[in-house]
């Protein structure tokens, strides 16, 4: 006889036992520790005393390390000030984490100094390296003096076949550049050294393309020769929806290839704001900020621009219905060049030896000043971009 109870009680009891697996097997998320100078790829790699020499996903990782395969929640702290060599890199990344659990690579408090340091040597074309793998976390990593591919110098190339969910947080990179492609994701508190090591082409030092939904929020950018930071794509695939705030942009190079502080190319539906760029050091006639090709709709608000009386401070063409207010541009040739396309620019301070240049549809509104704005010190960058109490941009803004 059909006992359609015991069938009831069953499937819970199966139920049950899954949900106790799956918090089991998230309880049993891994922590591994690294170290080059002490440790033995055949440890257990489980304890600072027992570390690994390499990470799973090194070059010429052997033995238990190797056999390891990362899993979700997973992470694996680096011992700070230690150098990995151009021998162990790349690292690269080739394991899923998933939207709740990525797999972290990182720093804590073992070890000297405030990094992990991953140097190329001039030997490999990344320090780290992924492709077409989601969900992982790189923090607290040094990634140095990359091999040239190509005309670019890639300290950190991560993302692209469809990744998601990637963040790099407060890493540095020395002589190379940050390459990022991912949807959701981020790029945060790091600091990036150039090194002005490709000084006639266009690479940038921080270029996020093909992507949505990532955060580029408080990055200390110098050096760089082409922009300090790119976001784009094409006119099939455009990042959209990106967020970049609170960056720190200074001390370029002087190539004949500088084209700006930041360059937006195929971005739609943008935020760029309380940016700090002072190319004061460059030669010929830098932009601040600059707009081309395809994309449109973003919302630029309270930058800060200073130059040093050459250039042009916002260089905008092509693009649609991008709106410009609460912008500070402090000593440009030219506050705005405004050529085809569209938009809106209102309540921007242009204390400039020009002012606009405009043949778009652009609207150029009543409460834009030309008035110096007295920042409280031009040479004392980034903190000297704030306000005097005089200024009259205090209260000039509008909320937005």
């Amino acid at each position: 006889m059909f006992d359609e109870s015991g069938l009831k009680k069953t499937i819970i009891l199966v139920s049950t036992l899954l949900g106790v697996l799956l918090s089991a097997n998230h309880s049993l998320a891994a922590t591994y520790y690294v170290d080059y100078e002490t440790g033995n790829d055949n440890s257990a790699g489980l304890s600072q005393s027992a570390p690994w020499k390499r990470s799973p996903g090194m070059s010429g990782v052997t033995g238990t390390a190797a056999a390891t395969s990362l899993q979700p929640g997973d992470t694996v702290y680096f011992k700070k000030g230690v150098v990995w060599p151009a021998s162990a890199l790349p690292l690269t990344i080739a394991r899923n984490g998933t939207s709740g659990n990525p797999i972290t690579f990182s720093v804590t408090n073992w070890g000297t100094s405030s990094h992990a340091i991953f140097d190329a040597e001039q030997t490999d074309n990344q320090a780290i390296y992924s492709y077409g793998y989601s969900y992982f976390t790189i923090n607290g990593i040094e990634a140095r003096n990359p091999a040239a591919d190509g005309v670019y110098y890639y300290a950190i190339r991560v993302g692209g076949g469809g990744a998601a969910g990637i963040n790099l947080t407060n890493c540095n990179t020395l002589n190379g550049s940050i390459y990022l492609v991912t949807s959701g994701g981020s790029v945060l508190n790091c600091d990036v050294d150039y090194g002005n090591v490709q000084p006639n082409a266009e690479a940038p030092a921080i270029e996020v393309i093909w992507s949505t939904g990532v955060t580029i929020r408080g990055n200390t950018i110098r050096n760089f020769n082409y922009a300090a930071l790119k976001t784009g794509g094409d006119s099939s695939v455009r990042s959209q929806n990106m967020i970049v705030e609170k960056n720190y942009i200074y001390s370029p190079g002087s190539p004949s290839t500088l084209q700006a502080g930041i360059i937006l190319r195929d971005t739609i539906t943008s935020v760029y704001r309380y940016n700090i760029i002072d190319l004061r050091t460059a030669s010929g006639s830098p932009r601040g900020m600059t707009w081309w090709n395809s994309g449109g709709t973003n919302n630029i608000y309270n930058n800060t621009i200073v130059l040093n009386g050459s250039g042009t401070g916002i260089y905008a063409s092509t693009q649609t219905g991008n709106v410009f207010r609460n912008n500070i541009v402090y000593t440009a040739a030219t506050g705005f060049l405004l050529l085809s396309g569209s938009g809106d620019v209102d309540y921007c301070d242009i204390f400039s030896a020009g002012t606009a240049v405009g043949t778009g549809a652009w609207t150029w509104g009543t409460h834009n000043t030309t008035s110096d704005p007295q920042l409280v010190d031009v040479n004392s960058l980034p903190d000297g971009a704030r306000l005097q109490s005089s200024s009259p941009a205090i209260d000039a803004a509008v909320v937005f």
